[in-house]
């Protein structure tokens, strides 16, 4: 039976592509593998996929009593529901570690842009030559995961790889990037609520759960519904979330916009060291969900 590589339960483009590239790295050094998705693609992603040419994983509900190899994430809150009845061998991510397991495995975790660097520097070291769709696929990833290098999540070695598998491929990046980064930040047809579980992702504190979403725009003009925004906030976060946060990233003016709802807001505020105009806040840069929000939400609430 095949080893099953997948990324987190609301799959983007760098989980996608991490689990296509390194079943394709594995497969090369002789191992079984295949690449699995947990739920259905974004737009992005699908137009990743279609533009390089490669086949859609299959998505797959139940993983109970399978070899696993989890990609761009290590929070058992984000990963298959039985996730728990699998045997994971592995772990290769860029998020803060979650993660404890009965005994020891291979767990990869590096502090860069994106999954698919750290996947791209494996190629490297074991000195396998990847076809030309999945160099297409890892460079799609680097830029979907580093709003086109200008989150404060980018590091150099994102850069670096993102502009040798661009020579390798002969293409121009930039142009590439903006061709990307267009389709990225297309919410035309999107409901509120739609948007706001389009990339949402939950944490665990000493005080209750905390959500936060985020959407990539190339305009502030979805700000035009806050009042209908916060309310669809609202009704997300009762009965369920201690706190709720709405990271806007406007990738196009390098800005962000934090709508939050908590149950301790001067918490948030003080950390913040400024008060929420109406549950919002702007950033002249753009944040990081992992390095920047939530770091900020839990060192609020002391976890």
């Amino acid at each position: 039976m095949k080893i099953l590589i997948f990324g987190h339960q609301k799959p983007d483009t760098d989980s996608v592509c991490s689990a296509i590239a390194l079943s394709y790295l594995k497969n090369e050094l002789g191992f079984k593998t295949e690449p699995r998705i947990l739920s259905s693609l974004k737009d992005e992603t699908k137009w990743v996929l279609n533009k390089w040419k490669v086949k859609t994983p299959e998505i797959i509900e139940n993983v109970s009593g399978r070899k696993v190899i989890l990609v761009d994430h290590n929070n058992f809150s984000e990963s298959a529901f039985d996730i728990d009845k699998t045997e994971i061998l592995e772990i290769i991510d860029h998020h803060r570690v979650h993660f404890s397991y009965s005994k020891p495995i291979n767990f990869l975790v590096k502090p860069y842009g994106s999954t698919c660097t750290i996947i791209y520097e494996l190629y490297k070291k074991n000195n396998i030559d990847a076809p030309l769709e999945i160099m297409g696929l890892i460079l799609s990833a680097i830029i979907s995961d580093t709003l086109g290098f200008k989150s404060s999540s980018t590091t150099k070695k994102d850069l670096e790889s993102a502009k040798e598998i661009a020579t390798f491929l002969g293409i121009d990046l930039d142009k590439y990037k903006d061709e990307l980064i267009k389709i990225k930040t297309n919410i035309e047809g999107k409901t509120i609520n739609e948007l706001l579980n389009y990339d949402f992702k939950k944490f665990i504190t000493n005080v209750g759960e905390i959500g936060v979403a985020q959407a990539e725009v190339s305009n502030f003009d979805l700000l035009k519904k806050k009042k209908e925004i916060l309310k669809e906030m609202e009704n997300l976060k009762k009965n369920t979330y201690h706190t709720l946060c709405f990271i806007i990233s406007n990738i196009v003016e390098n800005k962000t916009a934090l709508l939050i709802l908590s149950d301790e807001i001067k918490k948030i505020e003080k950390i913040m060291k400024g008060k929420l105009k109406n549950n919002e806040a702007r950033y002249n840069t753009l944040l990081s969900r992992k390095l920047d929000v939530v770091p900020m939400l839990l060192k609020a609430f002391n976890k």
